[in-house]
């Protein structure tokens, strides 16, 4: 259990650093048309990774579409 909590620090400290990042390179001017889009898209997929709860992510930390959690049987 430890282990996980270990990685699961780790995902967010580097999902933050990277959201932090592209923040800083919208708040410079210099980023126009494109690559401001492109830019403002990352930040999106950032924001989206950390919103999704381990149980519904594989193993690369992406969403996991339409996979059925194991239950109990009745």
């Amino acid at each position: 259990m430890l282990f996980f909590w270990e990685e699961e620090c780790t995902r967010w400290r580097l999902l933050d650093m990277e959201e932090r990042e592209l923040v800083d390179r919208l708040g410079v001017g210099g980023v126009e048309g494109d690559e401001r889009i492109a830019v403002e898209e990352s930040l999106r997929v950032v924001r989206a990774k950390k919103g999704v709860p381990p149980s519904l992510r594989d193993e690369s930390g992406r969403a996991v579409e339409g996979e059925e959690l194991p239950a109990y049987g009745e």
